[in-house]
């Protein structure tokens, strides 16, 4: 890296617990853990997992929390879709931010009514789960099967439905 003081991070793939035992460097060279100031929390499908992000660092989530100065709490869960319940779990910790992405798996393989639901509850069950946090709603992002046919009035009803539940919660 040539002469001077040099920053490196090192991303660590974030499904994994490491505890590290033993480092090594050279004389001079120092290690000074990053410490977050923030901690965020984030629900999603694939997308928010990090699906075809081509490093755990370059997923979405990770460059927000990056950008925030947040330590990255992802439950995101590949296909998965708004189920309320998770919504009612606490975690250890109470998250400065939270970000919600769903909606394009909803709308590909569920019906529009338990779709309106599930979002509704999903949404109410966070806000009351987490009164303090700062809640996002990340719309669905375009897809191929956009023109589907499924029982949705269509594929940007979703958007709607989010931002309109959204709006009338803190």
């Amino acid at each position: 890296l040539g002469p001077g003081e040099k920053d490196v991070r090192v991303n660590l793939p974030w499904p994994v617990a490491l505890t590290l035992s033993r480092i090594s460097l050279d004389d001079g060279a120092f290690v000074t853990p990053v410490k977050p100031k923030y901690q965020m929390l984030c629900y999603g499908d694939s997308i928010t997992h990090g699906y075809d992000a081509l490093l755990p660092s370059r997923k979405y989530v990770s460059q927000l929390a990056q950008y925030l100065e947040a330590e990255e709490h992802n439950k995101a869960i590949g296909g998965e879709f708004f189920f309320p319940e998770l919504a009612n779990t606490e975690e250890s910790f109470i998250p400065d931010y939270i970000t919600v992405a769903y909606g394009t798996n909803d709308f590909a393989r569920c019906q529009y009514s338990v779709f309106l639901q599930n979002c509704k509850e999903f949404y109410e069950n966070l806000s009351r789960t987490y009164p303090q946090s700062r809640i996002y709603a990340i719309t669905q992002i375009w897809r191929k099967d956009h023109e589907k046919d499924t029982d949705f009035p269509d594929f940007f009803s979703v958007k709607k439905h989010i931002e309109a539940v959204a709006a009338n919660l803190p």
